[in-house]
């Protein structure tokens, strides 16, 4: 009698060990399941359906967009922003036969800058989509705020940055120009954009650069007249030159 206790007791210890096993090669299937299959969405992928769903609609829905804060930094921190972004700069790079490290710390910078404009594009259809109703006015949405760390000291104009968009692959087959304006040299851009910049000044990196796009609103038609959409185009400005945009409605949270 007493063996069969024992025995029967190391027959519930093994089911026990097999039953953790079992538990935990569970859990770890379903993490592996959540990763690869349940990602959570970003907040521009979120704000690109959201975009999708109201051209889609007819009387559409709110926009789920929000304004991105953005810390370029090169070790520090950026002041008066709590960034929900940092992209870091190496102030250090190792220069080549053909640039300096001034020159690749440039890059560094308007690739960072070129960057969110393409995200800001793209999270709003790419010009192709109409998500705005109502009354004809510009509705803008502010997709990033960017401050600079105290490190980044490198003066770059408007017209070195327009010159980086022109030759600088965003893909193998595109330009960042030919990405965000269509067209392949910023001589090629409308007037009416290239009037907002002074492209000898430089950008200021004391103070907020701002990255906006937007639209007027979808088609209308007014005593016979139909109304085509107005889209404007990713701008690269900072708050003095704000005005210029005409913005009428905000479509971006804070």
């Amino acid at each position: 009698m007493k063996m069969g206790k024992e025995k029967k007791a190391e027959l519930t210890t093994q089911q026990i060990v097999l039953l953790v096993i079992l538990i935990a090669s569970f859990m770890i299937m379903l993490l592996l399941l959540f990763r690869l299959n349940l990602k959570e969405q970003t907040q521009a992928e979120i704000c690109h359906n959201s975009v999708i769903l109201k051209e889609k609609s007819t009387f559409g829905g709110e926009l789920n967009c929000k304004t991105s804060y953005v810390c370029i930094s090169g070790g520090e921190s950026c002041k008066e922003i709590n960034p929900t972004k940092t992209i870091d700069i190496n102030l250090n790079p190792k220069p080549t036969n053909d640039e300096t490290k001034d020159d690749l710390v440039k890059k560094q910078v308007m690739k960072a800058i070129a960057d969110e404009m393409v995200g800001c594009w793209w999270m709003f259809g790419e010009g192709k989509l109409n998500y705005v109703g109502g009354i004809s006015e510009t509705h803008c949405a502010l997709c990033s705020s960017i401050k600079f760390d105290n490190t980044i000291k490198n003066e770059i104009t408007y017209g070195d940055f327009f010159d980086y968009l022109s030759i600088t692959k965003k893909t193998d087959s595109q330009t960042y120009m030919q990405y965000l304006f269509a067209v392949s040299d910023k001589k090629m851009l409308k007037s009416e954009y290239l009037g907002v910049y002074d492209l000898n000044s430089k950008i200021d990196l004391n103070k907020n650069n701002l990255i906006v796009t937007g639209r007027n609103s979808r088609n209308l038609a007014f005593f016979g007249e139909v109304l085509d959409p107005k889209v404007m185009p990713v701008y690269l400005v900072i708050d003095s030159n704000f005005p210029k945009l005409e913005c009428k409605t905000f479509i971006t949270k804070a």
